[in-house]
């Protein structure tokens, strides 16, 4: 080919012989091979972190399992099994089905907290304030949500959500019981200002009867302990469980219960309803400004909210789990405000006939004070 270079000639020979160019390599310069070790850096950078948040989940959901595990297997065991052993606190008269949410920078609680866990189970019981000694009858409290803020060991606070399960006994001596339980007092606090929990020695309510299925010697009471330990180390209390859904009543106690369903209905018709706080005679703790209409929560929908985590109301067969039932829907938590206190008296409470007259009581109170007749004495 005339006036070809032979440069281009060899080139297209090239070509012909291999069917297209032959791959050429870059250059590699010092600054191409530390881009290259640097990006190799970072992805092995980012592979071990994978790995180790895959190894985080995979042991945090493994130890979701084990609480969930161990939580069923102690909520067989309140079915099956009428004695159990748990830790004792003094907080509030919480019912079976009810939610208690607050939050504590109280060190020792949040400790409590802590070690028992997501799951974890122990009772709740309150003070009788006339006796000023505590209650004996109570409920097993399951922790169904915790959040701390802060790291396991240095968190300054912890919120949590409680949950009533089923109605218990601190078992012990019929007179003059004394247990090692939790419970609010300055004497814990090191500066002996502010209430602070700790454990010590509490005394309780004198038992009027003595149960019929366990007997009251002092060979059931929670073992003595030798050496005191220290007020911020719990200890435990053989309790008893109490099935509330099945109980052998006469029917006049039966007929007690059905008397008091239109009270009830009543009751929830009025406190529902908005327009019944307008009238400022009506005693509302949760009323916006002393003296005016309105309240500061929505009364209806936190009626059915607490209506929804109670379920269905018992039937008056069952006049006991009744009792609950409703103490509950009037007692709610959060507070309404709007009845007097009864949830400790008929945990306490040693028959239905008792329990029934006690909720009687409450409810014509409270609706007296709902449709405006006579104003609670707060």
């Amino acid at each position: 080919m005339r006036g070809v270079p032979h440069v281009f000639l060899a080139i297209v020979a090239s070509l012909n012989s291999s069917g297209g160019f032959l791959p050429c390599k870059r250059r590699r310069t010092p600054t191409y091979l530390r881009e290259n070790r640097e990006n190799n850096g970072d992805l092995s950078k980012r592979i071990r972190e994978a790995r180790q948040t895959q190894d985080s989940f995979i042991e945090g959901l493994q130890k979701r399992i084990s609480i969930v595990s161990k939580s069923q297997e102690f909520d067989e065991q309140l079915r099956g099994c009428s004695i159990v052993e748990l830790p004792t606190v003094c907080f509030d008269a919480l019912l079976p089905n009810q939610r208690l949410s607050g939050s504590t920078t109280d060190p020792t609680f949040m400790a409590f907290i802590r070690k028992l866990g997501l799951g974890g189970s122990f009772v709740m019981t309150s003070l009788n304030n006339r006796q000023r000694r505590m209650r004996r009858f109570g409920v097993v409290a399951k922790i169904e949500f915790v959040d701390m803020d802060g790291d396991l060991e240095d968190c300054t606070a912890v919120s949590f959500v409680l949950l009533g399960r089923q109605r218990c006994e601190i078992i012990g001596p019929t007179d003059s019981m004394s247990e090692r339980i939790g419970r609010w007092r300055r004497g814990y606090d090191p500066d002996g200002e502010e209430l602070r929990l700790g454990w010590g020695s509490e005394s309780f309510v004198r038992r009027t009867s003595p149960a019929e299925d366990v007997v009251q010697d002092a060979t059931i009471s929670s073992p003595q302990i030798g050496s005191p330990p220290d007020v911020s180390e719990w200890t435990t209390n053989r309790i008893r469980t109490v099935e509330d859904k099945v109980e052998e009543v006469d029917p006049a106690t039966i007929d007690h219960a059905t008397r008091l369903i239109p009270l009830v209905e009543k009751w929830i018709d009025l406190a529902s309803d908005q327009s019944t706080y307008d009238n400022t005679d009506v005693v509302a703790a949760t009323r916006r400004k002393s003296g005016e209409p309105g309240l500061s929560v929505d009364a209806a929908a936190l009626l059915r909210k607490v209506q929804s985590e109670l379920g269905e109301m018992p039937r008056p067969s069952t006049p006991t789990a009744f009792c609950l039932w409703v103490a509950a829907l009037i007692n709610p938590l959060p507070p309404l405000g709007v009845s007097t206190e009864c949830r400790g008296a008929i945990l306490e409470a040693e028959s239905a006939k008792s329990r029934l007259e006690i909720l009687e009581r409450t409810l014509v109170k409270s609706l007296n004070n709902l449709d405006g007749t006579r104003p609670l004495n707060m």
